[in-house]
């Protein structure tokens, strides 16, 4: 595959089943390997909610990391089949750790000079189940069973030699 390539990012977020989406084309980006790692780097145009963002894709095997750094705002993931990873959210709040369970992760480079990603992850904070303790209508010694709200990430990202 060429360096430089045309990419279209497809991403949807909500609640598994549901959720809104965004989709975008024709940004430019670059494609390379080194070694046995390929990288794709792009620029997402700016959205209402902030300004642009600068994206790495760094593939190796079957794990993808994710790099996107805003104005504002970076994170940094890494999606590997079957793992448990943990990604960090850079605002101008503060740090926050979430955790990342992918569920499905497909990367193909056909001849045909075309690189697709498919994946499907969640993301959570807190990392499994959280527990309240004792509150004010709550006996001492128990607690409830929170289960921390899970957000499904599915994309899709395609890169074709301009």
């Amino acid at each position: 595959m060429k360096e430089q390539v045309r990419v279209r990012a497809r991403t949807v977020c909500g609640p598994p089943g549901e959720g809104a989406g965004t989709d975008l084309r024709g940004m430019n980006g670059r494609f390379y390997e080194k070694g046995e790692t390929r990288f794709l780097i792009y620029d997402e145009p700016a959205d209402p909610d902030g300004g642009a963002a600068h994206v790495l894709l760094r593939i190796r095997g079957d794990r993808l990391e994710i790099s996107r750094r805003s104005e504002d705002a970076s994170l940094r993931l890494l999606l590997s089949p079957g793992q448990d990873t943990q990604a960090v959210w850079q605002t101008p709040f503060g740090r926050a750790l979430l955790q990342v369970r992918t569920e499905r992760l497909e990367i193909t480079a056909p001849a045909s000079g075309e690189l697709r990603i498919e994946a499907v992850y969640g993301l959570s904070m807190g990392g499994g189940t959280a527990s309240t303790g004792s509150g004010p209508d709550q006996p001492a010694g128990e607690s409830d069973d929170l289960t921390p709200d899970v957000l499904q990430y599915r994309i899709e990202i395609t890169a074709e030699e301009v």
